[in-house]
């Protein structure tokens, strides 16, 4: 599978939580419109054609509806006070006339262009961080929804899931761990204990380790002993923090057999993995 070249705009994206806009919003434009083709190829066939592995209750027609109501919601939250909680009730939903692939297709060209149009110091709410968080947190959020999104339309397609340069797949790590709750911390202060403890290690990037405390809810980038640790390429791990691929090197459930490195009870890891 084809690699891209690895792009020096995500050189401190793990540290920093964030992302430079123009190489975001590419990964958005570039993915929704995979997205969109295989929608649209695959939108005559029936439902039970268009099952998503990964989200097995979905076809790609609500993969296109549910992306397009992500971006209505960002899109409410960029227009909306950077001090106040986002009211869900003003999120649009789609309009019964409108298909779920140009429903997305709107909502898409609404969001890039607000997101062209903030600077880099505006602020916005979001459920992470609450309110007046940097608007950056939106671009890199959405371009790594965009990207697991955009696998599981692949996989439904029976189509090649496409990789991602390695930065951009450990920044996906970082990112996934700030929006399920967890809280980086340096490593003198990540103090393990009885609870799970899982060490990912990131094979083809530089400084791209994680040690994470799933009791306590916080990790360290940082190379520590755990319980439990999952070694390989950013992409493999990214996708299978994700649950979009097991382990081992064979999986029964339609989705990729990731054939990660692994040390420990990692039936327990893969147990733990947060779903989002």
């Amino acid at each position: 599978m084809r690699q891209r070249p690895g792009d020096s705009r995500l050189a401190s994206s793990r540290q920093t939580l964030t992302m430079e806009r123009d190489l975001a919003l590419e990964h958005i434009e570039r993915d929704a419109t995979r997205i969109l083709e295989l929608a649209t190829k695959m939108a005559t066939l029936p439902a039970h054609e268009q099952r998503i592995p990964s989200c097995p209750d979905w076809t790609l027609a609500d993969l296109a509806n549910h992306l397009g109501r992500v971006y209505a919601m960002v899109t409410v939250a960029l227009q909306g006070d950077p001090d106040e909680v986002l009211d869900r009730r003003t999120i649009p939903e789609r309009p019964a006339e409108q298909s779920p692939a140009d429903w997305l297709h709107d909502r898409l060209d609404v969001l890039l262009g607000l997101l062209r149009a903030r600077t880099e110091d505006d602020r916005a709410w979001n459920f992470a961080e609450g309110t007046g968080a940097p608007v950056g947190f939106w671009w890199r959020r959405q371009a790594h929804e965009t990207l697991i999104h955009r696998v599981d339309a692949e996989l439904a397609a029976g189509a090649e899931v496409e990789p991602v340069d390695p930065a951009f797949a450990a920044d996906g790590i970082g990112d996934f761990l700030l929006i399920s709750g967890h809280k980086q911390v340096s490593w003198e202060d990540l103090q393990l204990g009885d609870d799970l403890s899982v060490h990912l290690h990131a094979t083809d990037t530089s400084d791209a380790e994680w040690t994470i405390d799933t009791g306590n809810r916080v990790y360290a980038t940082a190379h520590l002993k755990a319980d439990v640790a999952v070694r390989g390429p950013a992409w493999a791990l990214d996708l299978w923090l994700w649950r979009r691929g097991s382990a081992g090197s064979t999986s029964d459930t339609g989705m990729p057999g990731l054939d990660l490195e692994t040390f420990g009870d990692v039936a327990a890891a893969e147990a733990w993995r947060p779903t989002l």
